[in-house]
């Protein structure tokens, strides 16, 4: 029995994980290994009973299952021949404005090797302060409540808590939340524990433990942060911690 649905799927694999593309829809879908192996007998065969003997075959099963397996897929995948994509701005509507991000300076106290922006203390170009405020602004008119901060680091920027405070100003629903490397919370916490710190919500970032933190970040950089990170628990200062996971740290985030 020919299976034309199957046509349309593409399979590529990434690291070792197959994933499967219809390419009419789009849609995708990563499969068990016993589903990839299934369709994969699909692909190679084109007829039901020539992949099922095939995949059986490989498997050493009895076909019952193996056939109500491949019905499953049948039901899923083969729903006809589907209507022309017509893109996601087909699908949005419009509403209030919930978040904004500011990326305010590529200025940074650190060069970090791994950064998006290669930020450094050499960087220089930063948001104008009307322009920030008046952007903060327009978001406040537009409806958001979640204003973003990141750079560079956002406690380098000239007069970054009093544009903290400018935000919680504008509605006591506004919550700021700031992307930092957490290495001048020191300086700022008086600052930061006099305005509605519950509105403030800090997203420290951490790479490891000191040797994988320091190698990205630079030397003595682990043991200045945790410094900085002591000091704002004793304040009662809240705050997250990222980690973006390599290779060289995946091992021992557990300890």
């Amino acid at each position: 029995m020919p299976m034309q649905w199957f046509t349309r799927l593409h399979r590529i694999e990434h690291a070792g994980m197959p994933v499967y593309i219809d390419q009419e829809k789009p849609d995708w879908f990563v499969p068990s290994t016993r589903t990839d192996e299934l369709l994969r007998a699909c692909q190679e065969h084109g007829n039901r009973v020539a992949a099922l003997v095939a995949f059986c075959n490989s498997r050493h099963e009895e076909p019952d299952q193996a056939g109500r397996d491949l019905r499953r897929l049948e039901h899923l995948l083969d729903r006809g021949t589907p209507s022309p994509y017509q893109g996601r701005s087909h699908h949005l509507r419009l509403g209030p404005l919930k978040e904004i991000w500011f990326h305010i300076t590529d200025t940074c106290n650190l060069s970090c090797v791994h950064c998006l922006f290669s930020a450094s203390p050499s960087k220089k170009e930063s948001m104008e302060q009307e322009r920030l405020h008046d952007a903060i602004d327009q978001a406040t008119a537009l409806g958001s409540h979640l204003f973003y901060f990141t750079g560079g680091e956002p406690f380098v920027y000239p007069d970054f808590c009093r544009m903290i405070q400018y935000v919680l100003q504008q509605d006591p629903t506004h919550h700021v939340a700031v992307l930092t490397n957490g290495l001048l919370l020191q300086k700022h916490l008086a600052e930061l524990m006099e305005m509605d710190h519950e509105r403030i919500h800090l997203q420290v970032s951490l790479d490891g433990l000191q040797e994988e933190h320091d190698f990205l970040r630079g030397r003595n950089t682990y043991s200045r942060l945790c410094e900085n990170l002591e000091a704002a628990v004793k304040t009662g200062l809240a705050f997250t911690i990222s980690v973006a996971v390599n290779n060289d740290n995946v091992g021992r985030l557990d300890q």
